[in-house]
């Protein structure tokens, strides 16, 4: 709200001057972005994007990564998520403009992230023709606050416990741990843009401004996780079984 206040105050100075940098929020308690702002995102941007970067997977997120897209996939369900999408001048070396998104809710679904709103934004700032460039107030937030799934995790490591095969007991103790961390994921992100006039206030809406859900309802069922567990998961969690 500060930001969609301070932007209607700053004349926009063209589609093509400078864009002023981005503000990121501070991490969550798991160590993710909150949020990015950019009060005026042109095409002529100063800062520049880039891929994720690997490295910055820690223990957390790679006891959440476990997570594969679907039973018997070898793809990953999670993504380091911008907030800012690199094709847009957003970093990939800094947790404060990553958070774990779902592939559906980052380019998979057609409300994903990208089809719903990021390619929106890029076509109205980097217009081929540069008279139809326009200058953007742009507002991204990961709201957080999962619903507790502690009976879920229960569950899962009450079927470790009870299987016999070492390889189910380590497929139920990963989705335990990725049940768990989940609680630290967004359940939604929310996306704001609007083009403005050249006296910097608010024009037009740039997408549905429809919250993206992360993880939909219908992908919470644990009997339907896909996992690749990780190594020493079984050593890790020997006292608990």
């Amino acid at each position: 709200e500060l930001a969609q206040a301070t932007a209607r105050f700053m004349p926009t100075g063209g589609a093509d001057a400078p864009s002023t940098p981005p503000v990121y929020g501070s991490v969550n308690s798991a160590g993710y972005g909150t949020s990015a702002t950019v009060l005026r995102l042109t095409h002529n941007r100063s800062f520049r994007g880039s891929e994720p970067d690997r490295s910055l997977h820690t223990a957390a997120y790679r006891r959440l990564n476990q997570r594969r897209s679907s039973l018997g996939s070898r793809g990953s369900y999670y993504v380091l998520g911008h907030l800012l999408n690199h094709n847009l001048g957003g970093p990939g070396n800094t947790w404060q403009n990553l958070t774990p998104l779902s592939q559906g809710a980052n380019n998979r679904r057609s409300d994903s992230m990208l089809h719903g709103f990021e390619k929106l934004v890029k076509d109205t700032v980097d217009a081929p023709d540069p008279a139809n460039r326009k200058v953007v107030n742009f507002i991204v937030t990961a709201n957080y606050g999962m619903p507790n799934r502690g009976a879920d995790a229960q569950r899962a490591l009450d079927r470790a416990k009870a299987a016999t095969a070492a390889d189910w007991k380590r497929r139920w103790l990963a989705i335990r741990e990725v049940v768990q961390e989940e609680a630290t994921v967004p359940r939604s992100v929310s996306l704001h843009a609007h083009t403005l006039k050249s006296d910097g206030s608010r024009d037009q809406q740039i997408g549905s401004g429809n919250d993206v859900v992360n993880i939909p309802t219908g992908e919470t069922n644990i009997d339907q996780y896909g996992v690749a567990p990780r190594d020493n998961i079984l050593e890790d969690h020997r006292s608990e079984l």
